[in-house]
């Protein structure tokens, strides 16, 4: 996982790393070496919210005293507390089901209590200060639901796991909104927001895993065929006969095990609701588990 440092008139921390002891005192010696220390930041901004990204935010905050800045559809995580988390987990649970596997699919995740302090919530189009310089913030969902870019007039852009250079990015599964039943579409998003990045006038783009992308919209456009050849799988294997999520994600990934089968059924729905976009697939429901077929 990639931090930046963006350093100008002041020093911004771009991503903190994951939640463990060792990331952090990890994170600590690589600031050092560039000369500064966590007393040198102004301010921490988020890409997004997995735990990977997020995770050292509150040991941060416990020695220096600056504000993070998240993108604010994270305010029902933040401030949702244990009430906010025991509904995500059902609808989790509730997937895993719909999807025809056994709940063992996914790790069972236990509540921790993010005790972040001076929180800042921001939207696209605003700017935000890094370095002292203004960079634009994107709103660009679907890897999660919190992703932003943010690129400056020089061209230069941090991106998350929007892009990434080595491996293609899965568009997870996502609960509702508080206070509302449907779930977000996922791939459908992330599509979109591949789309409306390669319209950005970008030059270097600084992703989250990996290194340096110089042209983004070639691999932008290497993603969204990717996309394209996994729908053809997904249909060649609905042509031998109806199938659950879960049936599908076994024959395409027969090698994934454990939890990690999680990661490969949230990539086939997201390709189904594709599939279904462009009338190519329909799903029906028998016994509480979806079941789908090819559209004749």
């Amino acid at each position: 996982m990639n931090a930046f440092l963006v350093v100008g008139e002041t020093v911004t921390l771009v991503d903190t790393g994951n939640l463990d002891g060792s990331s952090f005192e990890q994170l600590k010696r690589l600031i050092a070496l560039e000369g500064y220390g966590l007393s040198d930041l102004d301010h921490i901004i988020l890409t997004h919210m997995h735990i990977d990204h997020s995770g050292g935010v509150a040991r941060i905050q416990n020695e220096v005293s600056i504000p993070v800045y998240v993108h604010e559809k994270a305010r029902h995580v933040i401030e949702g507390g244990e009430e906010e988390f025991t509904r995500e987990q059902a609808f989790y649970q509730e997937f895993l089901h719909r999807s025809g596997a056994a709940i063992t699919e996914r790790k069972t995740q236990s509540y921790r209590e993010l005790n972040w302090q001076e929180i800042r919530y921001v939207k696209e189009n605003e700017y935000i200060k890094m370095g002292g310089s203004d960079f634009i913030v994107e709103y660009l969902p679907g890897h999660s639901q919190t992703d932003l870019l943010f690129y400056n007039q020089e061209g230069l852009a941090l991106a998350g796991d929007l892009l990434l250079p080595d491996i293609s990015v899965n568009a997870f599964i996502e609960p509702p909104d508080p206070g509302t039943a449907e779930k977000p579409k996922t791939l459908l998003q992330y599509r979109k927001s591949l789309k409306k990045m390669h319209k950005l006038p970008l030059k270097a783009v600084y992703p989250g895993h990996g290194h340096v992308i110089t042209n983004h919209k070639a691999l932008v456009e290497k993603r969204l065929a990717e996309h394209d050849k996994r729908c053809s799988r997904i249909l060649a294997v609905l042509e031998e006969g109806d199938a659950t999520v879960y049936q599908l994600c076994q024959k395409i990934y027969p090698k994934l095990k454990g939890s990690a089968v999680y990661l490969g059924l949230s990539q086939i729905q997201g390709h189904l609701e594709l599939l279904e976009v462009r009338g190519k697939t329909i799903c029906q429901q028998r016994n509480a588990i979806d079941i789908y077929s090819i559209r004749t």
